[in-house]
């Protein structure tokens, strides 16, 4: 019997891991097989890009105008460079779909539910989207084709928070026009992607019971 996927997204600072262990937990005591997967990828093929890139600006973000001084450096070399520009976007999907593959196809094969914190939507979203200034057509486009390698979620939870709530948990995020680029396109998809939207800013206890709630209703649990 195949098993079922669940998908976190959102946001740095969303608290997508403490909701999905949060989920796991109350589905074994609930009497299911559930099974916790941490769906982001440390580069390793990207990494013949990223890091020359880094030397040349393409870097973290350090400050609120560095971070847009930055990005736009970003885009202007993959608007130059599309070779380069294919290139790491080829190398990054690959480290996604790589890894995704190896943290929840085995388990979805024994029948488990599986409650992944970030999947692909989150390495196309976050380190895709916005630094090569892809159309929200080119995202989708890129996130269906990877879908049909990739198992297709049973329902996804985009938990959404502002970008000041993402600024007060995390405190490695200096630029909060970084967030405000990002929370536009994850809103944009959601919305075309049919996900479930949770309100993050909410209190830990709501946020687990919206998401529990979306959960038994979606998949019957």
């Amino acid at each position: 019997m195949q098993g079922k996927l669940i998908v976190i997204t959102g946001l740095d600072g969303a608290g997508k891991t403490t909701l999905a262990k949060k989920l796991v937990l109350y589905m074994r005591e609930s009497g299911f097989d559930a099974e916790y997967a941490y769906g982001r990828s440390a580069l390793r093929l990207a990494k013949i890009i990223a890091l020359p890139g880094r030397k040349t600006h393409l870097s973290c973000q350090t400050s609120e105008d560095q971070y847009c001084t930055d990005r736009d450096k970003k885009r202007e070399l993959f608007r130059r460079h599309k070779i380069i520009g294919g290139l790491y976007r080829t190398l990054l999907l690959l480290d996604a779909v790589i890894h995704l593959s190896r943290k929840v196809n085995p388990a979805l094969r024994n029948g488990k539910i599986v409650v992944c914190d970030r999947y692909l939507y989150d390495t196309v979203l976050t380190d895709m989207a916005v630094d090569m200034h892809n159309s929200d057509l080119q995202t989708i486009s890129v996130i269906n084709m990877c879908e049909k390698i990739l198992p297709k979620p049973n329902l996804s939870i985009f938990l959404d928070v502002s970008e000041g709530f993402s600024m007060r948990r995390k405190d490695d995020i200096s630029s909060i026009e970084y967030l405000r680029d990002r929370r536009g396109t994850y809103q944009r998809i959601a919305t075309v992607k049919e996900m479930h939207v949770v309100n993050g800013d909410d209190e830990p206890d709501v946020v687990f019971d919206a998401a529990a709630k979306v959960i038994t209703h979606e998949i019957g649990l």
